[in-house]
């Protein structure tokens, strides 16, 4: 499993962690959850702590918060919004 695919499927987790050998898409990654003393689970051996689940998927929702006003705006934006401004 990719990293995208582990950010796809965010409602699958638990309040678990996310594991990936690094920060891009196409890593390989595991969601899974931390061993009471702190250590990696199984799946996730050979892989670094990336972030918590929960903070996942806070991070999703305010961007989708800032994204979709920023794409209305411009939907209702008239096409000649910054050429017949007067100056």
């Amino acid at each position: 499993m990719t990293l995208r695919d582990v950010i796809a499927r965010l409602d699958e987790f638990d309040d678990g962690t996310i594991f990936a050998e690094c920060a891009t898409p196409t890593a390989r990654a595991v969601g899974a959850i931390e061993a009471a003393d702190g250590s990696s689970p199984r799946s996730a051996v050979s892989l670094r702590y990336l972030l918590e689940v929960r903070l996942a998927r806070e991070a999703i929702e305010v961007w989708r918060a800032w994204r979709l006003p920023r794409r209305q705006r411009r939907r209702t934006r008239s096409p000649c919004h910054d050429h017949c401004r007067p100056r």
